[in-house]
């Protein structure tokens, strides 16, 4: 479950980025677009702690392909914080959300 924490790491700055960064005067697609994505992020990753929902996490990898498509066209313009800041918390997401939950178990044909 190390990886739904960190998971849950990355909503918590991506819900921050806003007051870290200096998002566009009158720009409040770009906040709720943040929080959006944050708070979808950490209910994910929370969801994985029920035993019925513990795939949840791979609903994060779309987010995740958003982020970085999102970030990929806002960027042809030029490179801002915001951009940077998308694109890379895509690209962490997307390595997180291909971690199973029970990583640190052993499979189960081991234990047999």
């Amino acid at each position: 479950m190390w990886a739904r924490n960190l998971e849950f790491a990355v909503a918590c700055w991506l819900g921050m980025s806003p007051f870290l960064f200096s998002y566009p005067e009158g720009e409040t697609r770009l906040f709720v677009h943040d929080f959006a994505c944050a708070l979808a992020i950490a209910c994910l990753s929370v969801a994985c702690y029920a035993p019925r929902l513990h795939r949840a996490h791979l609903g994060t990898l779309a987010i995740a392909l958003w982020l970085t498509g999102f970030a990929w066209v806002a960027s042809r313009t030029g490179a801002t914080p915001i951009t940077q800041n998308h694109f890379l918390s895509g690209l962490v997401l997307a390595m997180l959300a291909i971690v199973p939950s029970n990583a640190l178990a052993p499979p189960r044909r081991y234990l047999a």
